[in-house]
């Protein structure tokens, strides 16, 4: 269930990439002067998106992870930055 949670988490995240962009590209924040690197910057915000979306997924399912399992989940999740940056490449034609 753990793990079906993360991928659920990640596609959901990955969904609203377009929304995220529109955010974070908004030219009012002045962002795009500090960013240098436009795709590892939204690797970063997703990557922060599915970790919330992930706690929150196991706050509603009363779920309380060990540090072990915690651990276990980031290792999933940050072995999987490769893939995760082509989709965001993908979807936001970077």
């Amino acid at each position: 269930m753990l793990i079906e949670g993360l991928k659920i988490c990640t596609k959901d995240v990955l969904d609203k990439i377009q929304i995220t962009k529109s955010i974070f590209l908004n030219p009012a924040y002045d962002l795009h002067e500090t960013v240098e690197n436009q795709l590892d910057f939204f690797l970063g915000a997703v990557f922060a998106q599915i970790i919330d979306s992930y706690r929150i997924f196991c706050i509603n399912k009363k779920i309380k992870l060990t540090p072990g399992e915690r651990s276990k989940i980031n290792r999933i999740l940050f072995s999987k930055s490769t893939e995760i940056k082509k989709v965001i490449k993908k979807r936001l034609e970077l």
